[in-house]
């Protein structure tokens, strides 16, 4: 029960950052500048500041569960999502031996816990953004998510005094 649970919240948690990666896309080609990049590069550029948001937001502790979950940080589950995040988790945990001798236990637990799955996760995450992204244009639906997203904006508005 616990197994489908954890899965479950993991693919919610994926989904909600898949809508935010997906969104600010689109919310992007509403800039005339923006429109000569190519659909795929948007959702990489999207994910990357989100990613690289989250690294940063790492201090202010926003993203930390309470103990006993301490050592994850749910941020990473958002974007790129789950399956990148424990790729780099486990690279970390392979690096974990070597880093220890390099630098202390608390700066070795955040390049294990933060830097090392952010990196994994940019990289990875773009790769996975850029190929979702060109799937997406490659079926012609780009075009259909940008004219719902401009009803969406013109519905939104009207109601807006």
């Amino acid at each position: 029960m616990e197994i489908i649970l954890g899965i479950g919240i993991s693919v919610l948690l994926f989904s909600i950052g898949a809508t935010a990666v997906i969104a600010g896309a689109l919310l992007l080609l509403r800039f005339e500048p923006l429109r000569r990049v190519s659909f795929p590069w948007l959702l990489v550029i999207v994910h990357s500041a989100i990613l690289m948001v989250c690294m940063a937001l790492y201090p202010t502790e926003v993203f930390s569960p309470d103990i006993p979950f301490d050592d994850v940080y749910t941020a990473y589950y958002f974007v790129p999502g789950p399956c990148i995040y424990l790729l780099g988790f486990r690279v970390a945990h392979l690096l974990w031996p070597w880093i220890q001798t390099v630098l202390s236990y608390h700066t070795g637990s955040i390049v294990c816990m933060v830097l090392i799955p952010g990196v994994v996760g940019l990289l990875g995450g773009a790769a996975q953004w850029y190929v979702i992204g060109w799937l997406l244009q490659r079926f012609g639906l780009t075009m259909r998510l940008s004219a719902l997203a401009a009803r969406l904006s013109t519905r939104l508005s009207r109601r807006s005094p």
